[in-house]
């Protein structure tokens, strides 16, 4: 289990750091085409239930921000435990931003290069703060860390979020990918992401890819990048 103790935040923030016991998978995510892993997305794993309980249990709470530090705190020291060198997805809530003396203890905290190797990937729920996701735009822009939608067309995170958030990736959410090469219609909606994502120099991900035949249509179907159980299960 991950442990926040050491952290230089404040003392009732620690606290509540505490109370969860939660450690994190990594999934890789492929190029595919040089079929080579360029980074991998941390999931949580919380003990005793799902993540998605946990999150709602603290956004009934109004404590979405303590999940959100303990995410990108703990993604990244387990990240540089296992001594990865691709980039790292953590995945971000688009209402909760750190405080100004979080996110210095954050940057002070690991190596330098941190910056350079983090995507922040905004999720489609549970909602959008303009206000907050302003503050949090400013955090990254000034760091050149990179942004990915997450689950691109379901929540959130539609084609509206595009001028919002500005990303550099969208990531292609699973329902979309399902048998993407036996339905046509998946495929042509598929096709007009690409183009539209091309015309605004945006990589696309697509995600949940559990099958061969999903994959080899993929590979010509000019997405650039790929994750799901058929690629690699995270571990």
């Amino acid at each position: 289990m991950i442990n926040f103790s050491h952290l230089q935040l404040k003392q009732s923030t620690l606290n509540e750091l505490k109370k969860l016991q939660i450690n994190f998978a990594f999934q890789p995510i492929y190029d595919l085409e040089t079929e080579e892993i360029i980074a991998y997305e941390a999931l949580m794993r919380p003990d005793g239930g799902t993540p998605l309980e946990l999150i709602d249990r603290y956004e009934a709470n109004h404590q979405l921000r303590i999940i959100e530090l303990a995410t990108f705190f703990g993604a990244t020291m387990a990240y540089y435990e296992r001594g990865y060198q691709e980039k790292l997805c953590v995945n971000s809530f688009p209402s909760e931003v750190f405080r100004p003396e979080e996110a210095k203890v954050y940057f002070d905290y690991f190596p330098n290069d941190v910056n350079k190797r983090l995507v922040v990937e905004m999720l489609e729920y549970p909602r959008f703060s303009p206000l907050n996701w302003h503050l949090k735009q400013m955090q990254i822009k000034k760091k050149g860390i990179e942004v990915a939608l997450d689950d691109f067309g379901t929540g959130y995170n539609d084609y509206s979020s595009l001028s919002l958030i500005d990303p550099d990736y969208i990531k292609i959410d699973r329902c979309m990918i399902s048998d993407i090469n036996i339905n046509p219609k998946k495929q042509e909606v598929f096709s007009k992401i690409i183009n539209m994502a091309r015309s605004l120099n945006i990589k696309v991900l697509a995600e949940g890819v559990e099958t061969k035949e999903e994959y080899n249509y993929l590979r010509t179907s000019g997405a650039g990048l790929a994750q799901g159980y058929y690629l690699g299960r995270p571990a």
